[in-house]
């Protein structure tokens, strides 16, 4: 055989077979109960993972969506305080997050997942009796997931808010993520290269704006060993697509606009684009705080609930 055909032939196995063959997964199953309020709901056969906070004179439902990477986790120091002010609080893991679906070829669009998301809420409503309207609250890539929601079911939608919100920017090409090999090799390269405990720690001393506590590590970390996670974020990456505040509908929501003024992850800048294309915003703005001030800033709380109060 000639030479350059053996060259072609070994780079062929590289890239179509090694993959296959090197370690791409972890073995760890989804607890029955990661935590004691911790539901699953199933809809449209994807398993979703919520906790619910009620209060029987609640005076309305809000919903508590993740970031990328996040969980309900991200929201610990905030869905007790919000319930005692006087609403049903629902936080849930989005598909390939948390403890959340791992299935293969679930459509991550926003679209798809604001769908799924309305079909749970329908779904706890009529086990908990929960009535009226919702606060669709959302951090980061989460925000666009409330834009998606609140273009589907306006009726239902009293208020929305953008935590540090990815809700601007241009959309990424996602073709090489639909290309099995490359899949696989992704899947390979987070499992044996991204996924670890000291990547997640400078990810969220990055997201933080300070080094992290063992215990946000752990919260962070623990949801990524389960099996079938490198393969639904491969997934998500081959179908994930944000909604940008230009595309929500109904420009006159109420919406309420909470940043870290030091995020390097979503510029602080995004809050001008949010207030000069929607007309009903709240705006608070942490001093010092980076990506995730809900869960650093020890005023998120009182803020968010202020800021609640001044809507009519």
């Amino acid at each position: 055989m000639k030479t350059w055909k053996k060259i072609l032939l070994a780079i062929m196995f590289i890239v179509v077979v090694l993959p296959y063959l090197l370690p791409s997964e972890n073995a760890r199953t989804i607890a029955e109960k990661p935590f004691d309020n911790s539901e699953f709901v199933t809809v449209d056969d994807v398993s979703l993972h919520v906790r619910i906070w009620s209060n029987p004179e609640a005076r309305g439902n809000i919903l508590l969506i993740h970031g990328l990477g996040g969980s309900t986790f991200s929201f610990r120091n905030n869905a007790e305080a919000l319930s005692q002010a006087g609403y049903n609080v629902v936080a849930v893991d989005l598909p390939a997050f948390g403890y959340s679906d791992r299935k293969r070829n679930i459509n991550h669009s926003q679209d798809n997942r604001a769908r799924l998301l309305w079909l749970m809420i329908d779904e706890i409503e009529k086990k908990n009796g929960f009535v009226g309207n919702w606060i669709l609250t959302g951090h980061s890539m989460g925000a666009s997931t409330t834009i998606a929601m609140a273009n589907q079911r306006a009726d239902k939608v009293s208020v929305l808010g953008f935590i540090d919100g990815a809700v601007s920017g241009d959309q990424r090409n996602n073709f090489l993520f639909k290309i099995p090999p490359v899949q696989q090799w992704m899947k390979v390269i987070l499992k044996n290269f991204v996924v670890n405990q000291k990547n997640v720690t400078n990810f969220l001393a990055s997201a933080y704006n300070r080094m992290p506590s063992e215990e946000e590590i752990s919260g962070y970390f623990e949801p990524y060993t389960i099996s079938g996670t490198f393969g639904a974020w491969v997934d998500f990456l081959a179908s994930a697509r944000n909604l940008n505040i230009d595309e929500l509908t109904d420009k006159d929501i109420p919406i309420l606009v909470l940043w870290g003024e030091n995020d390097e992850w979503v510029s602080v800048d995004t809050v001008d684009i949010i207030t000069s294309t929607a007309s009903n915003t709240f705006v608070y703005i942490f001093e010092g705080e980076g990506h995730c001030p809900n869960e650093t800033s020890p005023y998120f709380n009182d803020k968010i609930i202020e800021l609640l109060n001044q809507i009519p």
